[in-house]
């Protein structure tokens, strides 16, 4: 079986060793596993699905887990032959015991790659939700690294009480940190679809 260059992110090999009840961490595990949530348009080509390093096409028979099974039929139908539909590593780990903050509103804009410059100001995210943090008692911004370090969604930063850093794909805390945001506000914006959900 052909190795896939992507087979572990986000702290997968630490939420699938706890789950598993293993004593000693994974130093592997055979597979690419999808991590963050695709909408099902996406199904139009194998690397939106997939979303590793783009180059999957030369790995049609390494195995890779995904969320759902339309996703399976998608990945076979291009001609991928090891998929798998497990969900995604998030759901694994144990639900953090953390109290819901009522009437608090987390935003979660799009998130950009280090090598994109998009140039997002936020500006029109603000006017929308201009009109609406005011219903909410505490307001948090959650942004990826890469859109800290290039400076985007600043227009957002009067909405909120609390700003944080999201997800790494080197740091293997990052999953458990979305699941406790997300179950301490108890509700979610975000200003497109994507794998930042």
């Amino acid at each position: 079986q052909a190795a896939s260059a992507v087979n572990s992110a986000y702290g997968d090999k630490e939420i699938l060793t706890s789950y598993c009840g293993f004593r000693e961490p994974l130093s592997h595990f055979s597979g690419e596993w999808q991590h963050g949530w695709i909408w099902k348009e996406y199904n139009c080509h194998p690397e939106m699905i997939i979303g590793g390093d783009g180059l999957s096409r030369y790995r049609k028979h390494s195995r890779y887990y995904v969320a759902r099974l339309d996703q399976v039929q998608a990945l076979n139908a291009f001609g991928y032959t090891d998929i798998h539909a497990i969900g995604l590593p998030i759901i694994y780990m144990q639900r953090p015991r953390v109290e819901r903050l009522k009437g608090s509103l987390l935003i979660l804009p799009t998130h950009s790659l280090p090598e994109r410059n998009e140039g997002w100001t936020g500006e029109d995210y603000h006017r929308y939700l201009a009109d609406h943090v005011g219903a909410f008692r505490r307001v948090g911004i959650c942004l990826s690294g890469p859109c800290v370090a290039k400076g985007y969604w600043k227009a957002l930063y009067p909405l909120a009480t609390d700003v944080y850093t999201g997800a790494s794909e080197q740091d293997r805390n990052s999953l458990m940190r979305l699941a406790i945001l997300f179950s301490r506000y108890e509700y979610v914006t975000t200003n497109d679809f994507g794998s930042h959900v």
